[in-house]
């Protein structure tokens, strides 16, 4: 299985491709949207890091369900700071949304879940009011995470 990553970080991509490996999966880099959709037709989980505001969430999230074999999954993360970025993720329909900090802390567990669950996993971040951090747990179906 495969993990499309657009982040532009090379520490972020090294840090993740790390557990994918360790998972038997395949990490695919791309820095830039159209990189995103050049492989996304070979990928089972996307995985938007929100750092990257050079792209218009939503219309990259719909065109990526409209592939013709859609991803399993669209993960995205971003800097806990970010509450608008991380509530237009969940607006946008991603399957879960983290913090970076929640993400890249339980990379493991969050990409098994969506290798074994597919796409009947739905979970999302509650994104907190200003000054709040997010709170601490596992994505739930249909409700709030916050993987801590």
């Amino acid at each position: 299985m495969r993990v499309l990553l657009l982040s532009g970080d090379l520490m972020t991509q090294s840090k993740i491709n790390s557990v994918t490996q360790s998972l038997g999966l395949t990490t695919i880099p791309a820095s830039s949207v159209a990189r995103l959709f050049e492989a996304a037709r070979e990928t089972s989980i996307v995985v938007l890091d929100l750092a990257i505001q050079s792209y218009e969430l939503a219309d990259v999230v719909a065109q990526l369900r409209s592939l013709h074999v859609p991803p399993r999954a669209v993960l995205a993360f971003g800097p806990h700071v970010h509450r608008a970025r991380l509530q237009s993720a969940v607006d946008a329909g991603c399957d879960a949304v983290f913090s970076r900090g929640q993400f890249l802390e339980h990379t493991a567990e969050i990409l098994r879940r969506f290798v074994e669950g597919g796409s009947s996993v739905r979970g999302v971040v509650e994104v907190p009011p200003r000054g709040a951090e997010l709170p601490a747990g596992e994505p739930t179906e249909g409700g709030t995470n916050g993987m801590g």
